[in-house]
């Protein structure tokens, strides 16, 4: 960058780039320092392999695969809920600054102040500085999806985050989530559910009635088709059927019957012998995800 005296903008990045030298090594790409000659500034960082426009290309080309694409964008999410999470605002989010490096995803830049050349300096800041990440962060990732890829999940990701102004409590989201942390999630929500039972006094069947409503209203809301008859949609001779007729419980045909489903697949089906807990794990989400495609994110 050219140095002029006086210069807002300038002073502005010096500041951002030093607040980026303390920052968490395993989120971000670090500020390593800036180097002036006569009339420019360089900002130099350490290196890595792509942003998120170059990796996209790569995808197409098919020297990426979409799961490694996708691997990147958790990890940016992760570093800006790192951010978050401590209130500072990343203030410049582009698709360099989402970038790849060893195969991981992380966030480069300066931190703090929102950055940005049409900014007017002496202007009061009108937007939140954190939901300001948040919006420009959903606006990246929507430009830099790879054509032909599987959007079902991200896309339910990036309208989730379109209702929110932080991302302090993204670390919750099946999409962040491994597959351990979804079938955690469904357990402790079924458990839950029980608690409220008992807790009123009431039946299984008597309280799951104002739930059914709640998922009924998420699901419109993130236009999610709930399949009409989720019964008939069980592979026949699979695993998943398997467990559907041999289970001792009864199934509604509403979605609460399905995420009960969901949660006894996750807590009862027997694993394999070599296999270890995550792989299990993995294969059990694979096979839900499959035949019911977003329904975790509700």
């Amino acid at each position: 960058m050219q140095m002029k005296p006086n210069d807002e903008m300038l002073d502005n990045m010096i500041t951002r780039f030093e607040a980026g030298k303390s920052l968490d090594k395993r989120y971000f790409i670090l500020p390593q320092r800036m180097v002036r000659d006569n009339q420019d500034i360089y900002f130099c960082y350490e290196s890595f392999d792509h942003n998120l426009e170059t990796l996209m290309a790569a995808v197409v080309n098919g020297h990426v695969t979409e799961d490694e694409w996708r691997k990147v964008v958790i990890g940016c999410i992760k570093a800006l809920h790192y951010l978050h999470e401590t209130n500072i605002s990343h203030g410049h989010i582009t698709s360099y600054n989402l970038v790849r490096s060893n195969s991981n995803g992380y966030l480069m830049g300066g931190v703090g102040n929102i950055f940005t050349p049409k900014m007017m300096w002496n202007a009061p800041l009108r937007i939140d500085p954190l939901k300001h990440d948040v919006k420009c962060l959903v606006e990246v990732i929507y430009t830099c999806i790879p054509p032909a890829m599987n959007v079902v999940e991200l896309t339910y990701l990036l309208e989730f985050l379109k209702f929110h102004t932080t991302m302090k409590h993204i670390q919750y989201h099946p999409y962040i989530q491994s597959s351990t942390g979804v079938v955690a999630l469904f357990v402790s929500a079924w458990e839950v559910l029980h608690k409220d039972c008992s807790a009123m006094g009431k039946s299984y069947g008597d309280e799951i009635k104002k739930y059914i409503q709640v998922f009924e209203n998420v699901m419109k809301s993130n236009k999610y088709t709930f399949p009409p008859n989720w019964k008939g949609n069980i592979p026949p001779n699979s695993t998943l059927s398997i467990m559907y007729n041999d289970s001792d419980s009864s199934y509604h045909d509403n979605v609460a019957g399905l995420f009960k489903f969901w949660r006894n697949v996750f807590t009862h089906a027997k694993k394999g012998t070599e296999d270890t807990v995550e792989q299990h794990h993995d294969a059990l989400y694979n096979m839900l995800n499959t035949v019911w495609p977003g329904f975790a994110h509700m």
